[in-house]
């Protein structure tokens, strides 16, 4: 079950641009309505750096992950919904026995040792969880105009948005290609 969180949390960042902060701050009610997943998620405005609710829709592979993790755990759908949705220790039932030991929600610290060690063992370095934010917001603004993208980003302003659109070689040639009305040579 770690390895369907860890996978779910690094989707959230990478599918949906949330901020390492606000996948910390999730409960089981903002991912799972009666036993499945959402198609939408509101990023709650007391999680959210901007201070405003915001709503996304969810890719197919991140209801995926999601309904993953809610197999491991038979009653996921009957838990309270306030409940932290990751905890620091495997996830579980809050409720059943666990021989003193407490299992509190999961800290920003851990989620960026979990994304960096999973980055330092598919690619031989380590990524910073940031990153996937970036990356959402880079491939967002190839197929919307930036208010999309400041939008979903929850950004106020507009320059936060541009620090996290970095366009390619190739992003540059099509757009040059596309203004002087050429054929991007291949």
């Amino acid at each position: 079950p770690r390895k369907i969180r860890n996978y779910t949390i690094a989707l959230l960042m990478l599918d949906a641009g949330l901020r390492v902060g606000e996948v910390c701050g999730l409960q089981i009610r903002d991912l799972i309505y009666n036993g499945e997943p959402v198609l939408a998620l509101t990023v709650r405005a007391e999680i959210s750096k901007s201070k405003a609710e915001r709503t996304l829709p969810l890719s197919t592979r991140l209801q995926d992950a999601i309904r993953l993790m809610i197999s491991q755990l038979p009653n996921a759908g009957v838990l309270p919904g306030q409940r932290p949705m990751f905890y620091r220790g495997r996830w579980h039932d809050p409720d059943e026995p666990t021989n003193g030991e407490k299992y509190s929600p999961i800290t920003t610290r851990q989620v960026q040792r979990i994304i960096g060690q999973a980055a330092q063992t598919a690619f031989g370095c380590s990524v910073h969880p940031h990153a996937l934010r970036h990356t959402f917001g880079t491939r967002l603004a190839k197929v919307l105009p930036i208010k999309g993208v400041q939008d979903a980003l929850g950004h106020r302003q507009l320059s936060s948005t541009q620090v996290y659109i970095h366009p390619d070689r190739e992003d540059l040639k099509n757009g040059i290609a596309a203004i002087t009305e050429e054929k991007p040579q291949t």
